[in-house]
């Protein structure tokens, strides 16, 4: 997660430097020929830092779900699962997670949504569900 953090600021410390570089033009005569590859150079550190902050969040975080339709015309249901890894999926097994469904249905009226707060830490050998567990 510090690596995260550590990619997003140098993201955000970096960014202003880029978004403002122009071309160095002095006088119509004259053009800098090295301006293009320090472009370039720029993109590429930016592309790199990029790419490992979504190599990080992608060890960190997951998301899964599913939409389909519902019994009748116009209605929707589906269900998803997120969950977060504070160490990393590569490192650890352990994760906090939210699990949920939803079901709406525009001629009822009717809206249904239920979320379930969950742990890894938590004892994984009963099914049964805690209603408090339940938002």
């Amino acid at each position: 997660m510090k690596t995260l953090f550590a990619g997003f600021l140098i993201f955000l410390l970096a960014a202003p430097v880029w978004a403002g570089e122009t071309a160095r033009i002095s006088d119509e005569s004259t053009f800098d020929f090295d301006q293009p590859f320090d472009a370039a150079a720029g993109k590429q550190v930016l592309r790199s830092l990029l790419n490992r902050a979504l190599d990080v969040m992608e060890d960190h975080v997951e998301w899964t779900g599913n939409v389909r339709d519902g019994a009748h015309r116009g209605d929707r249901e589906g269900r998803f699962e997120f969950r977060l890894y504070p160490q990393g999926k590569s490192r650890s097994e352990e994760h906090v997670g939210a699990e949920g469904s939803f079901r709406f249905s525009p001629e009822a009226g009717d809206t249904e949504l239920s979320l379930r707060f969950k742990s890894s830490k938590d004892s994984s050998g009963s099914t049964a569900s805690d209603p408090a567990d339940y938002l």
